[in-house]
């Protein structure tokens, strides 16, 4: 991946890569490719999939870019989006080794380079289906009525009343305060959920 070059003030003019024209004094990125004496402009910074030429780079920043996307309220679809992406790209890596000549899919530079992208992608797709994907709402909820309970102040009237007693007198009192839990609850949950969504960000493709 190339470097990409921010300019304060241009001395001259600039076209971009769209065509736009930028005046004297303009601020603008710039970058070149190796063996290239076109140089890219734009005016704002480039993305990662502007700064390199390779189309399989490309495609592991678009999957990267659709992995930090997932929606924390439908973390299954999302990833089963970013699994079918990744597959995808793995089997194009395996038909170009598949379309090579056998003796030089072990020997060759190429072959192994090539067997070693399904590698890491295969790895990828297990870790992402890995994941454990389920938010047990009725275990959060039992979780926060518990920590409710704890703050709950027993009545003077019932401190020496039998458990079963106050039990029905927290019930009574959370029912008052079902706004509230449910609030929490939801917090809860979605904490739950940015948790697993993290775990799904921190997977990366190793090559």
């Amino acid at each position: 991946m190339t470097r990409a070059h921010f300019v304060k003030k241009s001395r001259t003019e600039q076209t971009t890569d769209s065509g736009e024209k930028l005046p004297i004094g303009s601020s603008y990125w710039w970058w070149k490719f190796n063996f290239s004496s076109h140089k890219h402009v734009s005016k704002t910074q480039p993305g990662a999939a502007q700064l390199t030429q390779s189309g399989f780079e490309q495609e592991l920043i678009s999957i990267q870019e659709d992995i930090g996307n997932i929606d924390s309220t439908d973390l299954e679809s999302g990833v089963q989006s970013v699994v079918e992406h990744i597959e995808q790209l793995r089997d194009e890596c395996q038909e170009k080794l598949d379309n090579m000549p056998e003796s030089l899919q072990e020997s060759s530079s190429s072959g192994q380079l090539l067997q070693e992208r399904i590698d890491a992608l295969e790895s990828w797709k297990d870790d992402l289906e890995a994941v454990d994907l389920d938010v047990d709402e009725a275990d959060v909820e039992d979780t926060v009525r518990d920590e409710m309970q704890e703050e709950w102040e027993v009545p003077e009237a019932l401190e020496d009343a039998t458990e079963e007693a106050q039990e029905l007198a927290f019930k009574a009192w959370l029912d008052e305060h079902n706004d509230d839990f449910r609030e929490r609850v939801e917090g809860a949950l979605d904490d739950k959920r940015q948790e697993i969504l993290e775990e799904i960000q921190n997977t990366d493709v190793s090559l």
